[in-house]
């Protein structure tokens, strides 16, 4: 088979197609593995942090736990040098000082050696960029090349020993940096966001350690302490009736040493945080308690409210692990426990150190509020969601508020805030008047489904539907309207489709049978109500189907509408012109016009008179030539006329008699006018 042009550019398309395809593919294997190594690594990162935490729940000694810590790190990060510093305080008022615990761990001792003696001799450490940075900001610290930093005092002998990248991070007791890690790589390695977070938890738990040893110390200092001289009687009196209050009052209060134990506390204290009373008695830390009352199997949630009392707006939902959660006492926190209760808690320092602790039962309070913020919530997300406007007013009746998506037609609808309910005095088209929706609204009372037509942004009007109910403040005094307001457009549309379809011709938009007859009827009240008369036409098209079957419905339907139009301007616009369609009844085709003629002074002849000149001017606008497809055709018209006044015959036989005149003018020659007499109706009977 030859192969032609067609046939290779085919293949090439083919080609192509392969191509994306196996790119594709290597993409998406490349994701895969992406996304498997950053699993892995997760993974990883968890389990360090679980082995730590276990390492430091269950220490008995904090230098070989602190050692641990160290070699996990290194083995994770396959960093070969892990190093710790300890903070020691200086005299009063001078700052703190780092020194090298001795607690190391490196892959290769003889390799490190220069560089580990170097460590343990430096005084400077404190003010190295790398441990003096974690010191002095309390956060984790990343240098690419320790190497070439010359703000590092042991760059040479880290040059020596190949190290390059370098971490440092903190271990915290609360706020307190009490001890600086130290890692290095051999390798240049870019700041790893997910190992700074992690490094961050690691020290927070380290903490605990530390917190541990001075524990330990300040039960030994207390023992020694106990050769001192008990208080007086009046000191036991005052201590006793301190203890008598703190029972007596309904909020939980405790305080917090300075070296963030549990000193002194209430039983409501007890009672709120659901702590046994032997465990309080053993002055526990106050970290291991928020730390315990933070377990997911103790509370439900956590909040921070950014004011200060929980009457405030604006809280922060914490939920997940709170491992190492940071109590800002410049904040109040809201705890939301299994056991029932919701706290809200306050810690408030001492100017003579520590810290007072006040918890408030708020369980009632807290959740008639979250239940209030999930209603509008809800609100909210509705309004979002639907076409409709919410709109307020104050008492004033002044526009307030306007929230909501609504629909591109009802942008203009923001003009009016602020505004007074006045405005819509200038409105278009109200479904009811306005003086007396004013007048409802005055009453205070409902109103629903108000409709009117506001200006658009783009020159056009728009129809609003607007209901509303009044508001009352707590002391039950009126304090405006509420309500939804909705764009209503689509819907007049619709309505007005309906209406055109059900009383218009769909050709020549014309009136209709059905509204005819309407019109009819109005003229026939009217001409009994005011004495005058009316009249009514038939106007049938001579030799329509002529025209129609050799030129074509195409043709027929253009002549029926340049009729239409050609009558329209021979008439009042108070008149009622109406094409009768195949569809009004089985005899009546499509080539017939009805005129109604109302308002007609004057007697019987006169009235007479006037319709003559109508019909005869209709005459002669149909008389003169239509272009239809280019092509010059003349069409003439027979019309029948039949006077009236008031009532005295029905719709049905007014019809008949303007019927029975058109076919009088039909049968003398057509083209021509006949007004309906007796003698027609006598020939017709006969």
């Amino acid at each position: 088979m030859p192969v032609g042009p067609t046939h290779y550019d085919e293949l090439a398309v083919l080609r192509r197609e392969l191509e994306r395809e196996r790119q594709a593919r290597l993409e998406a294997e490349a994701c895969l593995a992406d996304g498997l190594r950053e699993l892995y690594l997760r993974e990883q990162e968890i389990g360090l942090l679980e082995a730590i935490a276990a390492d430091v729940n269950r220490a008995a000694d904090a230098s070989a736990t602190l050692e641990s810590a160290i070699k996990r790190i290194c083995r994770h990060t396959l960093w070969p040098v892990g190093h710790l510093f300890v903070v020691q305080a200086g005299a009063p008022g001078a700052e703190p000082r780092l020194k090298s615990s001795g607690v190391w761990h490196c892959f290769d001792p003889d390799r490190f050696e220069p560089f580990r003696a170097a460590s343990i001799e430096d005084d400077d450490a404190t003010y190295d960029r790398l441990p003096g940075q974690a010191l002095g900001t309390g956060r984790p610290a990343w240098t690419l090349d320790i190497a070439q930093d010359e703000d590092f005092s042991r760059a040479a002998v880290a040059r020596q020993a190949g190290l390059r990248s370098a971490l440092a991070f903190p271990v915290l007791l609360g706020r307190e940096v009490v001890a600086v890690l130290e890692f290095f790589s051999d390798r240049d390695s870019e700041p790893d966001e997910s190992l700074l977070r992690n490094m961050a938890q690691i020290g927070a738990q380290l903490g605990r350690v530390i917190e541990r040893q001075r524990f330990e110390a300040a039960l030994r200092n207390r023992g020694q302490a106990q050769v001192a001289p008990s208080p007086d009687a009046q000191l036991r009196e005052q201590l006793h009736l301190m203890n008598d209050i703190l029972a007596s009052i309904t909020q939980g209060v405790a305080y917090e040493d300075a070296q963030g134990r549990l000193h002194s506390y209430n039983r409501q204290f007890l009672e709120l945080l659901d702590i046994s009373e032997a465990y309080a008695e053993s002055l526990p830390a106050m970290r291991d308690i928020t730390r315990a009352i933070l377990d997911p199997e103790k509370r439900r949630a956590l909040f921070v409210l950014n004011g200060k009392s929980s009457d405030d707006t604006g809280w922060e939902r914490l939920d997940g692990d709170l491992i190492g959660y940071e109590w800002d006492h410049s904040k109040n926190h809201i705890l939301d426990m299994t056991s029932g209760y919701v706290v809200e808690m306050r810690r408030q320092p001492l100017a003579t150190g520590g810290y007072v602790w006040v918890l408030t039962d708020a369980t009632h309070h807290i959740y008639t509020q979250e239940s209030l913020r999930e209603s509008e919530a809800r609100w909210r997300s509705l309004t979002h969601l639907s076409a409709d406007l919410y709109w307020e007013m104050d008492c004033d009746l002044r526009i307030t508020k306007i929230e909501g998506q609504g629909t591109s037609n009802m942008q203009y609808v923001s003009n009016l805030l602020g505004k007074s309910v006045d405005v819509l005095r200038d409105v278009r088209n109200m479904s009811v008047d306005f003086d007396e929706q004013r007048a409802l609204m005055n009453a205070h009372r409902s109103f629903h489904e108000l409709e009117l037509q506001l200006p658009g942004g783009n020159g056009e009007w728009i129809w609003i539907s607007i209901s509303g109910e009044p508001k009352y403040d707590a002391r039950a005094r009126f304090a405006g309207y509420r309500g939804v307001m909705r764009d209503i457009a689509e819907q007049k549309r619709a309505q007005e489709e309906i209406r055109q379809l059900a009383f218009y011709d769909e050709l020549t938009g014309l009136p209709n049978r059905r509204l005819m007859f309407d019109r009819l009827e109005r003229a026939q009240t009217v001409s009994a109500r005011e004495g005058t008369h009316g009249a009514l036409m038939f106007i049938d098209l001579d030799n329509f189907k002529k025209i129609n079957d050799t030129l074509g419905h195409k043709c027929g339907d253009q002549l029926l509408v340049q009729v239409a139009a050609r009558l329209r301007d021979s008439l009042r616009t108070s008149d009622t012109l109406s094409r009768l369609g195949n569809d009004d009844a089985a005899r009546l085709g499509g080539d017939e016009f009805v005129v109604v003629l109302d308002g007609l002074a004057g007697g019987r002849q006169e009235a007479g008179a006037k319709v003559g000149i109508v019909a005869h001017k209709v005459l002669a606008m149909l008389n003169r030539p239509y272009d239809l497809d280019g092509q010059q055709v003349r069409s003439t018209p027979s019309i029948g006329v039949e006077l009236f006044q008031g009532r005295g015959q029905s719709m049905a036989e007014l019809m008949r008699r303007a019927d029975l005149a058109m076919y009088q003018a039909k049968s003398q020659g057509r083209n021509r006018v006949c007004f309906y007499t007796e003698a027609m109706q006598a020939r017709t009977s006969s």
